[in-house]
């Protein structure tokens, strides 16, 4: 299993800011490949599992911020 962490800050005023790049990319692996997935929280982040390429992959998002 691969694990991918998109960095971001969890509050709103960073959204589509350079500061969230890394949830960018997880929403977007989300989207193509476990669209009706729901995030479940774990691991002090929101999570999913689905499969990418044949490889069963965690997404993460954190739900902690980068500089703390």
């Amino acid at each position: 299993m691969k694990i991918i962490v998109g960095l971001g800050n969890p509050e709103g005023r960073y959204a589509k800011t350079r500061h969230n790049a890394g949830f960018m990319v997880v929403d977007r692996l989300l989207s193509r490949h476990a669209p009706r997935e729901v995030l479940k929280a774990r691991f002090n982040a929101a999570t999913a599992e689905t499969s990418i390429g044949g490889e069963r992959c965690l997404l993460m998002k954190p739900t902690t911020y980068m500089n703390r």
